[in-house]
């Protein structure tokens, strides 16, 4: 997410607009689109090799996990350690194979907008995206993450 995010802070600063349009404001400078595009193509290619690599991972790890498990079929404790570190693996690479996956779905998405709006929507939708993905992942501009008892504490204030 925060290669997309760089493409789109970039996009943003080139048009001049950092911050989501009020109602009928339009963006100051109307250039950068086609940057832009080639940023979010380059995104797109880079999240399916890695979503390929991932999914190649997940497959060696099942075979590696199920030969380890056979092998040591005569010592049950052996083969439940193997099984227990097999599934906490899979765990990681599925949680990395989900965030790919968003990643991927946004940058279709802006690749998507940037083809069928003209320059005035886009940066209106590209900024509104963009202030909905960084309070999405507020660990990635805002530090890090509060409880919500620390947030409730904050919001009572």
């Amino acid at each position: 997410m925060k290669r997309l995010q760089q493409a789109v802070e970039i996009y943003l600063s080139d048009i001049g607009q950092k911050q989501a349009p009020e109602l009928g404001n339009k963006p100051s400078k109307k250039r950068g689109g086609q940057e832009f595009r080639k940023r979010l193509l380059r995104e797109q290619r880079f999240n399916r090799f890695i979503f390929s690599l991932l999914v190649l991972l997940l497959t060696v790890l099942f075979a590696v996990g199920i030969y380890f498990v056979l092998k040591n079929r005569d010592q049950p404790l052996t083969a439940a350690a193997f099984w227990g570190g097999e599934l906490i693996s899979f765990l990681l690479v599925i949680q990395w194979i989900r965030q790919t996956l968003l990643d991927k779905v946004s940058a279709d998405l802006l690749l998507r907008a940037s083809d069928e709006l003209d320059a005035e929507h886009l940066a209106k939708f590209v900024t509104t995206w963009y202030e909905l993905a960084t309070k999405a992942h507020p660990q990635a501009e805002r530090g890090p993450r509060r409880s919500n008892l620390q947030q409730k504490e904050l919001h009572s204030r």
